[in-house]
């Protein structure tokens, strides 16, 4: 399983010309899966992309922390889907 993480303004997902999912500014996240990878590595990487801290700020929170701060309740991924490759959200 391999991540690409990138700061962006704006992002989406389009299948068959339909856009799927948006964000406006914030972190893209690809993330390439592979037919040995389980629930284990999902859960891995989820928490090495939590604990990174990519923001400007030295000081500043990690991308967990900050997801948690803007969203308390947070977000889930779908395991089903993230065996096909289909995540476009990651739980953190």
């Amino acid at each position: 399983m391999r991540a690409l993480v990138q700061r962006v303004t704006q992002a989406s997902v389009a299948v068959d010309g339909r856009v799927t999912g948006a964000i406006g500014k914030g972190l893209l996240v690809l993330v390439g899966v592979g037919a040995d990878d389980d629930e284990r590595d999902r859960d891995w990487l989820a928490a090495k992309i939590a604990s990174l801290r990519i923001f400007d700020d030295p000081a500043s929170e990690s991308v967990g922390e900050r997801f948690r701060r803007h969203h308390p309740a947070g977000e889930r991924v779908n395991s089903a889907g993230a065996r096909r490759g289909l995540v476009n959200r990651l739980a953190v």
